[in-house]
C-alpha cells in the first residue's frame, strides 16, 4: 500500500544552515514550469533524532544489521503549523512495503514487501562522508566483492534523486552485516548522491531473489523523494522541490510533483491536466475532476479497454492506496483500447486511480501500450503519491 507522505526530524544540532544550503542548490535547478493539478491532504510525522557525529565510524554512522536495527523512539505526531520539521523529506512507501521506526543514521528505515531479511533505508551525513569510492567500496566489501578503482567508478550508471543524479549500484555475492548478520546469496542496490553540504545513501539489501523482486519498488521509493523547501525559507514558503528532476504543478486545491521527462499538453476539455509521457508519442496520463459515481466511472473506464464490468463486490475488491488521506482506488487493466472516435489500439493498458473526495472525485488516469505503461508505472505511482494539499 502506497501510505501518505512522511516527513521525518533529525536533530537540532546546527545542521539547519547545511540543510537549507541543500535546499537551495536543488531548487536552483527546478524550471518554473507550471499547470494544473489537484490534491488533498498530508500528514506529517516527525521523529526526534540523535545528532550527526562528524568523524563517526562507518558503525556509528551506518549502524549494523537488517531490518530489526534499534528504533531512534516512536514516531511523534505533529500538526502542520507546528514546530519546523528539520529534516525535510517526503517520499512514498511502495505498495507492500512496511515502514519501521527511524533508527539512528536512518532517517527514512523500510521493509521491503515485509521480508524480514530485506531493508531498505535513506542515511544522511553531512559533507563528503568519506568520499563516493570510499562509500561503493565499502558496500562492495560487505558483499564479498574486490574494490574498484576511479575509471570503473566513473562509468557507473546513475539514476535521479531529489532532483539531481546519483550513482546507482547493482552488488550481488555473500552479504556479511557488520553485527554478524550474513545472507548466503544476496543482493546490494543502492544510489549514493553527493552534495557540496550533504551525502544521501538509498541502500536496499537482501536475499537476491527478493530485492529483485522489488527493485520497481525501490526505484518507486528513490523517485518520489523530494524535499520541502519550507525548511529553507523558514516554514511559510511554497514546495517547489522535485522528483526524479520533474517539477511541480497544482490544479484544484492540490499539487503533485510532475516525473522527469513529461511533458505537459494542451488544456483539453474535462481535464485539469494532461501529459505526454515515454517516447512511443501514444501514451499519456491525465487527472481530472467528475461526479458520476466511482464504479461508474471505472466501469466505463473498464469498457475503453474491452474488460468486463464490475458490481459492488468487485470494486470493493479492488486494491487501494493510500492517497490524500483516504484510501484511494486503483485499476490496471488491458486490452484493445476503443476511443470516442472508434480507433482500436490493441495490446494497451490503462492505469488508474480514484481518489474520492467532498464534491467531484479526482481521477489520474494513464493509457498507452502495454510495455511502454509497464515501464512508466512507477512514475505514475510516484505522481499519485506526491499528490498533497496545495499550499
Amino acid at each position: 500500500m502506497i501510505q501518505r507522505p512522511l516527513v521525518t526530524r533529525a536533530s537540532r544540532c546546527g545542521h539547519q544552515r547545511g540543510w537549507s544550503a541543500l535546499l537551495l542548490l536543488c531548487l536552483c535547478a527546478c524550471g518554473q514550469d507550471e499547470g494544473p493539478l489537484e490534491l488533498s491532504s498530508t500528514r506529517l510525522r516527525s521523529v526526534v533524532r540523535d545528532q550527526v557525529v562528524p568523524g563517526a565510524t562507518s558503525a556509528e554512522r551506518f549502524g549494523g544489521g537488517m531490518p530489526g536495527a534499534p528504533s531512534g523512539g516512536a514516531p511523534v505526531e505533529s500538526h502542520q503549523g507546528s514546530a519546523e520539521p528539520e529534516f525535510p523529506f517526503l517520499w512514498v512507501v511502495p505498495e507492500g512495503w512496511v515502514s519501521l521506526p527511524a533508527a539512528q543514521f536512518r532517517e527514512i528505515n523500510l521493509q521491503p514487501a515485509g521480508h524480514p531479511d530485506a531493508e531498505c533505508y535513506l542515511t544522511a551525513l553531512p559533507g563528503s562522508a568519506g568520499g563516493l569510492g570510499a562509500n561503493l567500496n565499502r558496500w562492495r566489501g560487505q558483499m564479498g566483492l574486490d574494490p574498484i578503482g576511479a575509471e570503473e567508478l566513473v562509468a557507473l550508471p546513475t539514476r535521479p534523486l531529489i532532483g539531481a543524479e546519483a550513482t546507482f549500484v547493482e552488488l550481488e555475492g555473500s552479504f556479511g552485516g557488520m553485527d554478524g548478520t550474513t545472507i548466503a546469496d544476496a543482493k546490494l542496490a543502492g544510489l549514493v548522491l553527493a552534495l557540496p553540504e550533504f551525502t544521501l545513501f538509498v541502500k536496499m539489501i537482501g536475499p537476491r531473489d527478493v530485492v529483485d523482486a522489488e527493485l520497481e519498488g525501490f526505484h518507486t521509493f528513490c523517485s518520489s523523494l523530494r524535499l520541502k523547501s519550507s525548511v529553507a525559507d523558514g516554514g511559510g514558503g511554497h514546495d517547489h522541490s522535485h522528483a526524479a528532476g520533474g517539477s511541480e504543478q497544482q490544479a484544484a486545491g492540490v499539487s503533485w510533483l510532475v516525473p522527469a521527462g513529461w511533458q505537459t499538453q494542451p488544456e483539453r476539455p474535462m481535464r485539469l491536466v494532461s501529459y505526454a509521457a515515454g517516447t512511443s508519442g501514444l501514451t499519456e496520463c491525465y487527472l481530472s475532476e467528475a461526479g458520476g459515481g466511482v464504479l461508474a466511472n471505472i466501469n466505463r473506464w473498464l469498457g475503453q479497454v474491452g474488460n468486463p464490468q464490475l458490481d459492488a463486490a468487485g470494486l470493493a475488491a479492488l486494491p487501494r492506496l493510500d492517497v490524500l488521506g483516504t484510501q484511494a482506488i486503483l485499476v490496471e487493466v488491458s486490452g484493445t483500447f476503443r476511443g470516442m472516435s472508434g480507433e482500436e489500439r490493441p495490446e494497451t493498458s490503462l492505469l488508474g486511480v480514484v481518489v474520492e473526495r467532498d464534491g467531484p472525485s479526482l481521477f489520474i488516469k494513464m493509457v498507452g501500450p502495454r510495455a511502454e505503461v509497464s515501464s512508466l508505472r512507477s512514475d505514475f505511482l510516484g505522481l499519485v503519491g506526491s499528490l498533497h494539499p496545495a499550499h
